[in-house]
């Protein structure tokens, strides 16, 4: 049971990773540069997502 949970929090980190790269994206095409190493640096030890974003 605990491998299934282990499984879907890592399954869902890395589709936050991949979201944060298309945000990053289009924020670029509104002029917006961020990068990911930024957003990143305000990730302590979680998934990135849209606060981390705004505080970068």
């Amino acid at each position: 049971m605990r491998k299934l949970f282990e499984k879907a929090l890592e399954e869902q980190r890395i589709m936050r990773e991949e979201r944060l790269h298309v945000m990053l994206k289009k924020m670029h095409w509104i002029k917006i540069n961020l990068s990911a190493e930024n957003v990143l640096k305000h990730v302590d030890g979680g998934s990135a997502g849209r606060p981390h974003e705004a505080r970068a």
